[in-house]
């Protein structure tokens, strides 16, 4: 496995945590609902979906030199998705609608955390180097 498939295993390991830690502080202040649950879960998934799908179209593009044309095509179709699974989810309840939105935005936490981890393990990796 490359290195861009691990970092994209490691954001999307990293967003279902967070979004187990959004649903358990949610559990504090609005209980259990079963509408915030779905959208918080189908947020999730559709976040990791995505992410497979966009790390599909830059391996591919970059592979084949197929440029700007092929990255707007997987962005549409990305977005497409979004907005779709937002739609169907403002109609079931605007509960599911904030589930979900805090279930896409988990992806950005995720980057975040897993590029902070990277560079921590870097900078311990240098240490060792440099004291051998």
């Amino acid at each position: 496995m490359n290195s861009a498939c691990e970092y994209k295993n490691e954001v999307i390991k990293l967003n279902i945590i967070i979004v187990l830690i959004c649903e358990a502080v949610s559990l504090f202040f609005i209980g259990f609902d079963i509408k915030f649950t779905l959208g918080l879960v189908a947020g999730t998934v559709i976040t990791a979906i995505n992410m497979n799908i966009l790390y599909a179209f830059v391996k591919i593009a970059v592979n084949n030199n197929w440029g700007i044309i092929f990255n707007l095509l997987g962005y549409v179709i990305r977005m497409i998705i979004y907005g779709l699974a937002l739609y169907f989810s403002i109609i079931i309840s605007s509960v599911s609608a904030i589930g979900m939105i805090i279930g896409f935005l988990g992806i950005n936490l995720s980057v975040f955390f897993a590029q902070g981890i990277n560079i921590l393990r870097s900078r311990s990796k240098r240490r060792v180097k440099t004291w051998n």
